[in-house]
This record gives structure tokens, C-alpha cells and sequence, in this order.
């Protein structure tokens, strides 16, 4: 059976200002950086196509359709959307919206890692988990006491990075593909 796992951490790590690692730093992302960030999510949906080719792919839209929702982030105040940079080219970002809960849940409100995705050049390295501690501190800051990352079953390293940060499995969402009437 296919599922997706939500994992939640149990402490977040502290980090604060720009992150540097030799010559890479860790800044917002701004405007002027669009184009690298969707050519990064391109990777991104390669990478989680090969895991599961029924489910994702790379559409004529998907560009547009990231760019898109990326600028009505920038315009989020419970969005938080960061890059690392090294010599002045965009190898990673990661994006984090708080989200509100339903009532019966006991947490007003949460985190969502929503992307993190790093150029495969650069993999490896430490970057990813680098950026989402940033996330992590940015939901600090708007008193969320609750993350969530979704993450792919088959994404081995994925789920490894998560968990070493701290993430543990919470639900399992299950998939059932259906066969349309036509």
C-alpha cells in the first residue's frame, strides 16, 4: 500500500542570523530569485518522479503554477521562504507556512516544511537540513509550538534528514488510485 508520512519534530535545533558554511550563506529570498527557485522545484519533482512516476510530473504548467503561488508567499506574513547562496548562485531554498489547525486538534497552530530542495550538485552536503532549521526558527518566532513535514514514503534520504532532525512518523496518509469512468 503507497503512503505518505507526516512527520513532527520533537525539538526544534536554534539557529539564528545568516547561516555560512565556507562560501555559501543562508539569506531571505527575494523577488529577483523566481526563476532559480522554480528551476530548483524542477529538480525537486524529478528527483520524487523517480520514486513514484504514476504519481508526479513535470507539467507544462508546473513552472508557472510555482511561480505563482512562490509570489503570493512573498506576500505572506506566516510564510517564510529562504535560500542558500554560494558565490552568488541560488543552490537550495526551503519554504515554511504557519497554518491554522482544526479545533479538535490541541495546537491552535502549526508549521508546514511545504519544500526543501537542494541542486543535486550540491546534496550531501548538509545544506538541506540547514535551511529547514531556519524554518524551524522562523516558526519559533510566530509561537508555533508544532511542525509538520510531509515527506514521500519512498524518499529514503528525505525521511533519514527529517528524522535526524529531530521529526518522528505521526499519520500515515494512504493512497488508492482509482480507474476514471469515461
Amino acid at each position: 500500500m503507497k503512503t505518505r508520512r507526516i512527520l513532527q519534530p520533537a525539538k526544534a535545533a536554534k539557529t539564528t542570523g545568516i547561516l555560512t558554511n565556507a562560501k555559501m550563506i543562508i539569506r531571505k529570498a527575494k523577488k529577483e530569485d523566481l526563476n532559480d527557485l522554480a528551476g530548483l522545484h524542477i529538480h525537486l519533482i524529478r528527483q520524487i518522479q523517480k520514486c513514484k512516476p504514476w504519481k508526479y510530473c513535470v507539467a507544462k504548467t508546473t513552472v508557472a503554477y510555482f511561480k505563482k503561488k512562490i509570489l503570493k508567499l512573498f506576500k505572506n506574513k506566516d510564510a517564510s521562504i529562504d535560500v542558500a547562496e554560494e558565490d552568488g548562485k541560488i543552490i537550495g531554498y526551503s519554504i515554511g507556512i504557519v497554518k491554522n489547525y482544526p479545533s479538535f486538534i490541541n495546537f491552535k497552530k502549526y508549521g508546514e516544511l511545504y519544500e526543501v530542495s537542494i541542486n543535486p550538485k550540491f546534496r550531501g552536503g548538509g545544506i538541506g537540513p540547514k535551511l529547514a532549521k531556519r524554518t524551524l526558527e522562523f516558526f519559533k518566532s510566530k509561537n508555533v509550538e508544532i511542525a509538520e513535514a510531509l515527506v514521500d514514503n519512498k524518499n529514503i534520504i528525505a525521511l533519514k534528514t527529517w528524522k535526524k532532525l529531530g521529526f518522528k512518523e505521526d499519520l500515515f496518509v494512504l493512497l488508492k488510485k482509482l480507474k476514471s469512468k469515461k
